[in-house]
């Protein structure tokens, strides 16, 4: 499975799919940069932590929670949205046990 095109030609941030988190640079179509955060990054980065740790105390780990967040808020792939799901998963799964089993 090939990722999405993200390194589609370009002359301006218009010509690349879903111009609000893409950029274009040295002709080439790319994710924006962290800075300036728009106000779906800013929602999505109060929303998300509120959710995880809901999923997290409820001893899910919250994927389905994190995709549909990264996708829609923060103009991620589905592919890096499943990826960062995976590791935000683990994360929350090991910090769990060190944090709270071990002592």
């Amino acid at each position: 499975m090939a990722l999405p095109p993200s390194n589609v030609s370009c002359t301006q941030a218009s010509d690349c799919i879903n111009p609000a988190f893409r950029q274009c640079l040295n002709n080439v179509c790319a994710h924006k940069n962290l800075f300036p955060a728009s106000w779906s990054e800013i929602g999505g980065a109060i929303i998300l932590p509120l959710l995880l740790g809901f999923a997290n105390n409820g001893g899910i780990g919250g994927g389905g929670l994190i995709i549909p967040v990264c996708i829609g808020m923060f103009g991620f792939t589905t592919i890096q949205a499943i990826a960062l799901s995976n590791f935000v998963i683990f994360a929350g799964a090991a910090v769990r046990y060190f944090g709270f089993s071990i002592f």
